[in-house]
C-alpha cells in the first residue's frame, strides 16, 4: 500500500522509470520471453510519457485562446463605445468634441486593455509551447535510454 501511494507521487522521469522498470519485474517473473519482457515496458513507458504530456499540456491551450480571443472582445468594445458616440451625436442639436472625448476615450481604452491581456498570453504561450516540447521529446528520449539499457540487459548479460 505505502509502495503504492509513494508511485503516486512519482512525476516525469522518475514515473517513466518506475513503470517500465515494474513492468519488466513482473514479465520477467512470469517467465516471458526476454522480446516480450522489453516491448511490455517500451508500450508501458510509452503511456506513462503519453500522461506526462498530456499534464503538460493540460493550460497551455487556454493561453492560446486568451490571446487569440481577447483582441476580438477589445474590438467589440471599441466598435460599441464608437456606436454608442454616434447614438449621443444624433441626439445631439449642439455637440462639441469635448462632450464626446470621454466616450472616444473609453471606446479605446477597451482595444489597449484587450493587448494588454493579449500580448503576455500570446508570449507566455509560445514560450510554454516550446518548453513543453522540449520536455516531450526529453521524456521520449529517456524511455528510449531506459528501453535500452533493458535491452543490453536481458539480451546480453544472462544470469
Amino acid at each position: 500500500m505505502e509502495q503504492e501511494s509513494k508511485k503516486n507521487e512519482l512525476i516525469g522521469h522518475a514515473q517513466i522509470f518506475y513503470s517500465g522498470f515494474k513492468e519488466c519485474m513482473e514479465l520477467k517473473y512470469l517467465k516471458n520471453s526476454p522480446q516480450s519482457i522489453i516491448d511490455g515496458a517500451k508500450r508501458i513507458m510509452n503511456v506513462v510519457v503519453n500522461r506526462e504530456i498530456e499534464v503538460l499540456e493540460t493550460y497551455i491551450a487556454t493561453l492560446g485562446n486568451i490571446s487569440s480571443i481577447s483582441p476580438y472582445i477589445g474590438l467589440l468594445g471599441t466598435v460599441w463605445g464608437i456606436m454608442n458616440i454616434f447614438y449621443k451625436i444624433n441626439d445631439y442639436t449642439n455637440f462639441t468634441i469635448q462632450s464626446i472625448a470621454p466616450d472616444v476615450s473609453d471606446a479605446l481604452s477597451t482595444t489597449a486593455m484587450s493587448l494588454f491581456v493579449a500580448i503576455p498570453a500570446l508570449i507566455s504561450f509560445n514560450k510554454l509551447s516550446v518548453k513543453s516540447n522540449m520536455i516531450a521529446q526529453n521524456y521520449l528520449n529517456f524511455s528510449e535510454e531506459c528501453a535500452s539499457i533493458l535491452y543490453r540487459k536481458i539480451f546480453f548479460k544472462q544470469d
